[in-house]
């Protein structure tokens, strides 16, 4: 469980009736554009049952299907915006764990500073982690959970996805070489995907935005978002004030303005994956971490 925010009246309190009143926004938002439960068009999409459940409150639909309704009625967003505050009180009123929070999300940004985040991880890096935080512990949940976090995250359709890391992410051992090797790889397939952007930002960087304090900002609606903060160790805490959520999503363009291109991100991963793989064994001594080649991540083509 993630623990929430305190001094925010924006979500949170009784969720009862919380889908009863999108239910109720989305039947008066319809009368008044004067569309029919049995329109055509609508009925592609909606079945009058299923539309007749949401407004009455009995099913609390999915965001792709608010979004349909919101453009086939011409609400402008508004139902967007009711569905997005709906979805967000009735998982904090929950205390839902931060995984049923990315699965509604429509957009994703990631920062982390030194290491790459859920779900951008394979098993092997995810243990590696796991184990460097805790080295005494006999208990092997996390690491299991870890293994149990797809790199999609996806609810009705995938979400658009962002991440920032810094260049230390990328050049450090996290296990073992082979294991850096295949991590890398994941995220260079991942950011082939169009809805997946992937930037790094150079070691060179002088006036840093943020060099600690891993966040994600979760986007619901244009108009509601929430912030993630993780801890190294148990559950990280969920942000819902307004003017702290904006403030880190100032931060996140910010570092996302000092990163380098999308298209440039992916050629260094790629270059950091060639020269893992190709690392002779009698100059690296192994595969421990502490033996790894110092090899800089900006090509000299960057540089100039």
């Amino acid at each position: 469980m993630a623990g929430k925010s305190k001094g925010n009246a924006s979500y949170g309190g009784d969720s009862a009736g919380v889908w009863e009143r999108f239910g109720a926004r989305v039947r008066q938002v319809r009368t008044q554009a004067d569309v029919d439960p049995d329109d055509l068009t609508l009925r592609e999409v909606c079945e009058p049952t299923t539309l007749a459940a949401i407004e009455s409150g009995e099913y609390d639909p999915p965001g792709h299907l608010a979004r349909y309704l919101d453009s086939r009625i011409g609400a402008q967003g508004v139902l967007v915006d009711a569905w997005a505050r709906a979805r967000i009180q009735s998982l904090l009123d929950e205390d839902a764990d931060i995984s049923r929070f990315q699965h509604h999300a429509h957009q994703i940004r990631f920062f982390d500073p030194g290491a790459f985040p859920s779900p951008f991880r394979t098993p092997a890096y995810a243990r590696a982690l796991t184990l460097g935080a805790q080295p005494l512990s006999n208990d092997r949940t996390e690491l299991h959970r870890a293994e149990r976090v797809p790199l999609t995250l996806m609810g009705s359709g995938p979400p658009h996805l962002c991440l920032v890391v810094n260049a230390s992410a990328v050049r450090q051992t996290v296990g073992d070489s082979r294991t850096m090797a295949d991590q890398l790889s994941l995220v260079v397939e991942a950011a082939g995907r169009e809805h997946i952007a992937v930037h790094v930002i150079p070691e060179q960087t002088d006036l840093h935005p943020c060099r600690s304090s891993a966040f994600r900002l979760l986007s619901f609606s244009p108009h509601h978002q929430i912030v993630y903060v993780p801890a190294p160790c148990g559950s990280g805490q969920i942000i819902t004030n307004p003017e702290q959520v904006a403030a880190h999503s100032d931060l996140f363009e910010t570092l996302k303005g000092e990163s380098l291109p999308r298209s440039t991100s992916l050629r260094l991963l790629k270059e950091e994956i060639d020269r893992r793989r190709s690392r002779p064994k009698a100059l690296t001594g192994g595969d421990g971490p502490s033996q790894t080649l110092d090899v800089p991540l900006v090509s000299e083509a960057v540089r100039l």
